[in-house]
């Protein structure tokens, strides 16, 4: 099942995907309803831009480092438990 905004890119390959592909599409006028998606993008943009720099990589080192940012990323707290222990993604 695919989530996306009513961009008309999506909606072209929406039907050219029907029955094969589950869409689901946001409101229109509604940006916040995505507001969880979009933070995700921010974050993981922060992280690489913090971590990469100007730097010039093969590509093996960059896969390598965004499988190592996924990770830090995923580990971020969401919400704090009862025991002292925090609630993360992964």
């Amino acid at each position: 099942c695919m989530y996306s905004d009513n961009a008309r890119t999506f909606k072209v390959l929406a039907s050219l995907l029907q029955g094969r592909v589950k869409w689901k599409f946001f409101p229109e006028r509604a940006p916040w309803w995505n507001g969880w998606a979009e933070r995700m993008v921010g974050v993981t943009k922060r992280a690489i831009k913090t971590t990469l720099h100007s730097l010039r990589l093969e590509e093996d080192e960059v896969r390598t480092i965004l499988y190592e940012l996924s990770l830090y990323v995923n580990l971020r707290p969401l919400t704090p438990l009862e025991d002292g222990t925090a609630l993360t993604p992964a």
